[in-house]
């Protein structure tokens, strides 16, 4: 991966060509948000720095066993006024199921949470040398706080993978 951490922020101003929310998105007051993921389509590349890189998507079997995953986003650096790039190790130590029958992905993280415990944020995992988005942050509890673990939900992207990938042939042909 070209991402280096503790880095200023790194802005691109790239006009949106389309932004698409899930069609079956439906937001749940006190609960997490279901289908709740988005496409941005860009009216040009990004260009690739120190700041921006590519993550692929996942394989379109399921994954059985996390190990390697990160997440990265914009937060407050050690003793930083302005944010900064930061990664945060996500553990699975109970595996990745949240036991609550959902499809979604969770794990924990013992470190501070990348864009100040907002959401919309990757889990890279990495295998064979290639970071693939295995999920995308969608509830995080205590990461403001001084605990010794956060606990972190992740929509499953092998999910939504499908609809992804259409959105993406159609627009690649505007």
């Amino acid at each position: 991966s070209n991402l280096l951490l503790e880095t200023a922020f790194g802005v691109q101003a790239i006009p949106i060509k389309s932004a698409i929310k899930h069609p079956q998105f439906l937001e749940m007051k006190g609960q997490h948000n279901q289908n709740d993921l988005g496409v941005v389509i860009m009216s040009e590349d990004a260009k690739l720095d120190q700041t921006v890189c590519l993550l692929c998507l996942p394989e379109d079997k399921p994954v059985t066993k996390l190990e390697s995953c990160i997440v990265t986003g914009y937060g407050w650096g050690k003793g930083s006024s302005e944010g900064v790039l930061l990664e945060s190790n996500i553990n699975f130590p109970n595996g990745q199921d949240c036991g609550d029958g959902s499809d979604l992905i969770c794990g924990q993280s013992e470190e501070k949470c990348p864009s100040g415990g907002g959401n919309d944020i990757p889990l890279a995992c990495e295998s064979d040398g290639v970071y693939k988005m295995i999920g995308q942050l969608t509830t995080s509890q205590n990461c403001s706080k001084s605990t010794s673990t956060r606990q972190q939900k992740f929509l499953n992207i092998s999910t939504y993978k499908s609809w992804i990938l259409d959105l993406i042939n159609v627009h690649s042909y505007e």
